[in-house]
């Protein structure tokens, strides 16, 4: 994957997270450990 798409993945996903926590399907932490997850 180009490094391009691959930040623009990154963002999407920060922001589909964010979105998640916000309208509370997602607790935080839980979404805490996906990124560290993911980032690895």
């Amino acid at each position: 994957m180009s490094t391009e798409h691959r930040s623009l993945m990154m963002r999407t996903n920060r922001l589909l997270g964010a979105a998640l926590v916000e309208h509370n399907l997602v607790k935080m932490e839980d979404l805490e450990k996906a990124n560290e997850a993911s980032s690895r």
